[in-house]
């Protein structure tokens, strides 16, 4: 989990910087690698092993669903 306001300026400011990028080149679209993408979710996995994520599903919080009655 991460401050969500933080990780969205990320987001923007990556998505700005790539349409620039994709307006300067002439491309009118962007696709990542089958390795690539590969890669990015191999760290993900990593980083959230890492991490006190793994154990979220034991937490009575709103984002893993555990407070709402009925929902896993």
């Amino acid at each position: 989990m991460a401050n969500a306001i933080i990780t969205g300026e990320q987001n923007v400011d990556f998505i700005s910087d790539l349409i620039g990028k994709m307006r300067e080149e002439g491309l009118d679209r962007v696709e990542a690698e089958l390795e690539a993408q590969a890669k990015w979710m191999s760290h993900v996995a990593e980083v959230a092993e890492a991490s006190l994520y793994r154990e979220a599903h034991k937490a009575n919080a709103w984002y893993t669903g555990r407070n709402v009655s009925g929902k896993r």
